[in-house]
């Protein structure tokens, strides 16, 4: 494999990461935002404010759910932009296909400075896939085979969460849904939970 695409390739393979790792950055922000959002309004919505604290109150909401909209936004290309860097990368280390230098100026231009000194002082892995095969379509399906396995074992990882996760939620609406329906508590309480969660549950289930 000629040096210069080698060196291209994995460059380019350690900003995809980069990216990817911002991009999960803007990921957690939206969502802590809009968690942020959700519980104003339930918080709002007990608190009986006045018009003018209503109002106050909706401005500031207004303002959280855009900044929301905007880190999506910014997830969203960044992701992309990390997806198609990893593809590119792939073709280069699979393939030696050579990167123009006006792309490759592109792709290092997404990257802010810190990024990029972070790739120079970075250590090289220059067995990062498994694979000896040389340059052609075997290699790049071996390599992407490789990439599909690791994918799996994480997706596989992260379900666990996810499904704790989901059953929890589950478990909490049931059980505050049928705490509410007996005596124990009286008919106010009982609305002003069962609204509560009615205005969780898109927070929830977002």
């Amino acid at each position: 494999m000629d040096e210069s695409v080698k060196k291209q390739g994995e460059e380019l393979r350690v900003l995809a990461g980069y990216l990817f790792d911002r991009a999960v950055t803007y990921w957690y922000s939206a969502m802590i935002t809009e968690t942020v959002a959700g519980l104003l309004v339930v918080l709002v919505t007990f608190l009986h404010l006045s018009e003018k604290g209503n109002v106050f109150a909706a401005i500031i909401g207004f303002f959280v759910l855009g900044l929301s909209y905007i880190l999506k936004l910014k997830f969203e290309e960044t992701y992309g932009n990390a997806e198609t860097m990893r593809r590119q990368s792939l073709l280069s280390e699979s393939l030696g296909w050579l990167i123009s230098e006006t792309q490759f100026s592109e792709w290092r231009l997404l990257a802010c400075e810190k990024l990029l000194n972070k790739l120079e002082a970075r250590t090289t892995d220059h067995k990062y896939y498994q694979t000896d095969v040389i340059l052609g379509a075997k290699r790049m399906l071996e390599m992407t085979a490789e990439s599909a396995f690791w994918t799996r074992h994480l997706y596989y990882y992260l379900r666990k969460f996810v499904t704790a996760t989901l059953a929890g939620s589950t478990l909490l609406f049931v059980g505050v849904i049928t705490f509410t329906s007996t005596d124990i508590v009286n008919a106010s309480a009982t609305l002003k939970i069962v609204y509560a969660v009615y205005l969780l549950l898109p927070l929830v289930l977002s």
